[in-house]
């Protein structure tokens, strides 16, 4: 069964779980001297074994937080 939902109705709901609407940052794209820069350090690191990669931190680099993460509590 399909109930419609308004837009405003949908809004009011997600809010307070954290998901507010933001206009997204812009992000440079990958030129070609970063492609370049990142595969050469791909190649130099390419033999490393398991237990050197567990040591290694990784980022996803994501630019996006949830909007209840910066809000006071109680708001």
């Amino acid at each position: 069964m399909t109930v419609p939902v308004s837009k405003f109705t949908a809004q009011r709901s997600l809010h307070p779980m954290g998901f507010g609407s933001r206009r997204p940052t812009g992000v440079p794209l990958v030129n070609a001297s970063h492609w370049a820069a990142r595969f050469a350090w791909a190649r130099e690191h390419r033999h490393r074994s398991v237990e050197d990669l567990k040591r290694v931190a990784v980022s996803d680099e994501s630019r996006f937080q949830r909007e209840a993460e910066h809000m006071p509590s109680g708001s």
